[in-house]
């Protein structure tokens, strides 16, 4: 019960928040609390060690150094799966447009590129399945997947679709127009 307490306190911080995602990205089995705990002890015994070599201020500078190992690493993480998100997002696109073409309806097409897409499109929509499953409406599971994913393309890719879901319309041609979206430069004017 303590460490719900804990936890639900270090929920409110927006670093915290982004670090629980960082580590679910990363896969890295471990509680926020645990990975900030690790990393003030790499800086506590950082700087115990170089207490002893060099003065107080370095050793402290040097220990802060230390502590953002971690996190540095995290970082490095979270860019090389949001790298290869981006890399493998207009497959997605593609199977999800092919999926709507055929008559599948949009929570469908999403179950279909979760079971066809590779890691990690797969994850991500995985994700947005299961929050439909749970009863959460797809403009809510679409915005829940930005936050998840802030690209851009995510981002226009989620409006298209809220959009249609309001507007109504041929959603495959949409999504057909995110896949390539010079194609709409090039569109003459009528």
């Amino acid at each position: 019960s303590q460490s719900r307490f804990v936890e639900e306190y270090l929920g409110r911080f927006p670093l915290v928040q982004t670090t629980a995602l960082h580590l679910q990205r990363a896969k890295l089995k471990m509680s926020v609390a645990v990975f900030f705990l690790l990393a003030l002890f790499l800086g506590s015994a950082a700087f115990l060690v170089l207490q002893y070599h060099v003065n107080h201020f370095v050793a402290f500078v040097g220990a802060i150094l230390i502590m953002g190992i971690p996190f540095g690493y995290l970082n490095f993480r979270n860019k090389r799966y949001l790298k290869k998100f981006e890399e493998c997002f207009p497959d997605a696109i593609v199977s999800l447009s092919s999926s709507m073409r055929v008559g599948h309806g949009i929570e469908t097409s999403i179950a279909t590129v979760a079971e066809t897409a590779v890691y990690p499109l797969n994850v991500e929509f995985e994700a947005i399945g299961a929050e439909l499953k749970l009863g959460i409406p797809l403009s809510q599971a679409l915005k829940n997947f930005y936050g998840r994913i802030p690209l851009p393309e995510v981002k226009i890719m989620a409006t298209g679709i809220a959009l249609h879901q309001e507007l109504g319309g041929n959603l495959s041609e949409v999504l057909d127009n995110l896949e390539n979206p010079w194609s709409l430069a090039f569109l003459p004017d009528s």
